[in-house]
């Protein structure tokens, strides 16, 4: 007990010291008193963050950053060896980028204020480093300018996935043409009901008509619980405005996607919702006189064009995948309300893949195999 009363005692010195280093910052207008809970220390601080004088009249900006902001720290008992646990109040928009996918225990968003581990951070540059990266944070979160293009687009924030779909990107991204459209493709499927699904999307085209149909769809069932078989995954791509530039979206908002509604105003958000509901609708029409109770599930990628090459890529594509089931003569009976489940992407292994990932160029050949 007495080893335990000590380490608390010495974690309280440490927290004063910090708070004397916090309130010494010139964005920091107001400091918490300490207090406890879960047995480890807590404190709120109010920063002022730098914006136009327009903003500051109204108080907040249009992404609605406020002009006072108010940030959580919660200190580990390790601390200062582990730095504290930041995050920011409950009702703060997630739609922006470098927001991490999860939530503290108290519901509060995350942001990602460096681009490394947060504990070598902290040890280089302490505290006030930790607030200088706050502050800058949510400046640019202020005036939208959290995604840097210099670094990439960086892809939408997936929150809670459980499925995954395998497919090839090279291939996915070079289907993207000026004119919108969609296409079909083979998919491989093995999934536990209600729970996962695991894809695999090949690469050859699936012309999908009322006879071909039949053979494209076929799934075994086994003791009611795990399905598997071949079924199809819906390719969409956006085309290009009246003006002739290629229509591009950029809006970063997290991936919420629950049912076809969503999906479809997703599908908008990206310039291809025509193109995804001519396909559905293709697809809906091929199995009216198709027979058999058995939901098949079906994967749907949206690809994007963003205004930035994606965070670690070439390109400026961003594939976004989703899995939906449909049904033998009315394809989605619930219309809109059709559950729709938000899928990871996972790339095939390739050459190029593989080459990305050794940081050689697909061209060069490995040491000793001369």
């Amino acid at each position: 007990m007495g080893n335990s009363g000590d380490s608390r005692h010495s974690q309280k010195r440490e927290v004063d010291r910090t708070i004397a280093i916090i309130k010494a910052h010139p964005q920091v207008n107001q400091v918490s008193e300490p207090y406890t809970q879960d047995d480890v220390f807590h404190l709120d601080v109010i920063l002022e963050v730098p914006m136009p004088n327009a903003w500051r009249a109204i108080g907040e900006s249009p992404s609605g950053v406020r002009r006072f902001e108010e940030i959580h720290l919660k200190f580990p008992r390790l601390y200062p060896l582990d730095p504290p646990e930041l995050s920011l109040r409950a009702d703060f928009s997630r739609n922006h980028a470098h927001i991490q996918p999860w939530l503290t225990s108290d519901e509060r968003p995350v942001p990602c204020i460096q681009d490394g581990q947060l504990t070598e951070f902290m040890q280089q540059h302490g505290i006030a480093g930790i607030l200088n990266q706050t502050v800058l944070w949510l400046e640019h979160a202020a005036e939208g300018r959290l995604i840097d293009p210099e670094q990439g687009w960086e892809p939408q924030r997936r929150d809670d996935t459980q499925d995954f779909l395998v497919a090839d990107s090279s291939s996915l991204r070079a289907t993207v043409s000026r004119n919108g459209g969609f296409r079909f493709t083979r998919m491989g499927y093995f999934r536990r009901h209600g729970h996962w699904l695991f894809g695999q999307v090949f690469n050859d085209q699936v012309p999908v008509n009322e006879k071909s149909i039949r053979d494209a769809v076929t799934w075994t069932t086994h003791n009611g619980e795990f399905q598997h078989g071949d079924s199809l995954a819906l390719i969409v791509w956006p085309g290009k405005q009246p003006s002739g530039d290629p229509i591009v979206c950029d809006v970063y908002v997290p991936d919420n996607v629950r049912n076809l509604s969503d999906l479809k105003e997703k599908a908008r958000e990206f310039g291809c919702v025509r193109e995804l509901t001519d396909g559905l609708n293709r697809l809906a029409k091929c199995v009216r006189k198709y027979r058999s109770r058995e939901a098949c599930p079906i994967g749907v990628v949206l690809c994007a064009r963003r205004p930035c090459n994606i965070i670690g890529t070439t390109s400026n594509i961003e594939i976004c995948c989703y899995t939906l089931d449909f049904y033998a003569n009315e394809a989605f009976p619930n219309g809109d309300d059709t559950p729709v489940r938000p899928c990871a992407h996972r790339d095939h292994i390739t050459r190029e893949l593989l080459s990305t990932l050794s940081g050689l160029p697909a061209e060069d050949t490995p040491p000793g195999m001369d």
